[in-house]
């Protein structure tokens, strides 16, 4: 074989595997690619996957933020209403213990207005039964001393009849059978 030939032959060899390199390349090249744009769309939908797991955190943040300010406010006006709670207990319980002072300065005086009403009551009747029975006293002794005086009287009078006569009988003081001398 000559030069020629030879490399005439080399060149269909290398062309005959060159097509089947080629080939080989053409399929290698076309599943590169597939697997590129495999790759591609797989970080694609990651790329979407992590932008709308991003969005989700973001409301959710947004979300977690509002409830925290909510939950926030909620405490405050909660401390707010039992520090009115406490100051209504508290005013209350000032209340009932000054009403209870009062009531019982009330039930004090009460008390003593019907202890004092009592003993001025008793002292009134000690004092007027004392004054009935001096009335009573003086009544019987003025009622003695008119019974004496109604017998003193009456005995004056009737002494008075029994008088003897001085000047004669019974007509010595110009009563019938006065004599003449004894009326002038």
């Amino acid at each position: 074989m000559s030069d020629r030939e030879s490399s005439e032959s080399a060149q269909r060899m290398a062309g005959s595997l060159g097509d089947a390199y080629q080939k080989i390349l053409t399929n290698a090249v076309a599943a590169q690619e597939r697997n590129v744009n495999l790759a591609q769309g797989w970080a694609e939908g990651i790329n979407e996957m992590l932008a709308t797991q991003a969005e989700t955190n973001r409301a959710l943040t947004g979300a977690m933020e509002s409830y925290v300010t909510v939950v926030d406010e909620a405490l405050k006006s909660q401390e707010k209403t039992n520090r009115a709670l406490t100051q209504s207990l508290e005013s209350y319980r000032e209340v009932i213990e000054r009403a209870n002072a009062s009531q019982e300065q009330s039930v004090k005086l009460a008390q003593g207005f019907f202890e004092s009403l009592e003993s001025e009551v008793r002292s009134q009747t000690e004092n007027n039964q004392a004054l009935l029975e001096g009335l009573a006293e003086q009544s019987g002794k003025q009622w003695e001393v008119m019974e004496t005086m109604v017998r003193e009287s009456m005995e004056a009078y009737m002494s008075m009849f029994n008088v003897p006569f001085p000047y004669g009988g019974p007509g010595a003081y110009g009563g019938p059978g006065a004599s003449r001398e004894s009326q002038e």
